[in-house]
């Protein structure tokens, strides 16, 4: 068993719709993350970590002409996104995709100019050692990017879902206190400085970011794909066949 968290799993099996269960709001994080980055070496080299289906490596490529971009993460079927994407863009040559844990990194100490990590670290299974492998990777003087939500508001309606479907569910608990911890902006404070980030290096800004369908029927579609992302293994051995209406009739 992967020491990944069962997240993971959903987002290998969901990967096809994580654009849409997210309205597009990591793009954004992606753009405003770029305006931040400041001066960069002449030809930087990115770790797109935990990319899901590259987004951010799409982003770096188009900002930076001269960037060579590595993308990782542990899902194959967001990989399978990244290659496709580079295929289609003939960006072979710029770009490098990998199937590897946050937690376990394989590249060598001090290659990164930039590292960036967008919403993936709170899914770690265990985000102090992720944050210590980004701290490893980067060369001396590079930046990391690492972001987590603060305050989505979709949870709070998935939660009362969840409650009217499966009350005792010991997930439950476990959701709700996972999104109070990353709530507190101390929790990432405290684990970039356990990895090994300096204090005085670390800056913790927040950013709103608006989740935008096009339309109603998107945006119900969207919040369906998230809640069976995230709840779905365990709902559908609740609710057996009847997931399916349900799902079709959110």
């Amino acid at each position: 068993m992967s020491d990944v968290c069962t997240l993971y799993e959903s987002f290998n099996s969901e990967a096809s719709t994580y654009e849409r269960h997210l309205g597009g709001s990591t793009r954004r994080i992606i753009a405003y993350i770029i305006s931040l980055l400041g001066d960069l070496p002449e030809n930087p080299i990115f770790l797109d970590n935990a990319c899901g289906p590259g987004f951010a490596t799409e982003a770096l490529l188009k900002a930076y002409p001269t960037c060579h971009v590595h993308a990782a993460d542990i899902a194959p079927s967001m990989i399978a996104l990244v290659n496709n994407n580079v295929i289609l863009n003939n960006w072979g040559d710029r770009v490098e995709i990998d199937i590897m844990d946050g937690t376990k990194l394989t590249y060598p100490t001090n290659k990164f100019d930039v590292s960036m990590t967008n919403f993936g670290i709170s899914l770690f299974s265990d985000p102090i050692a992720g944050a210590k492998e980004i701290n490893r990777t980067l060369k001396p003087g590079g930046k990391a990017a690492i972001t987590c939500w603060k305050d989505p508001p979709f949870y709070s309606l998935l939660h009362e879902i969840h409650k009217i479907l499966n009350p005792h569910s010991p997930a439950l608990k476990s959701t709700s206190a996972q999104v109070e911890k990353w709530s507190q902006k101390d929790t990432m404070r405290n684990i970039l400085l356990a990895a090994g980030f300096s204090g005085e290096n670390i800056r913790i800004v927040e950013k709103e970011v608006m989740w935008w369908n096009r339309g109603i029927e998107e945006a119900a579609r969207g919040l369906a794909d998230h809640f069976f992302c995230v709840l779905g293994r365990e709902m559908g051995g609740v609710i057996g066949g009847g997931w399916g209406r349900l799902r079709r009739g959110w």
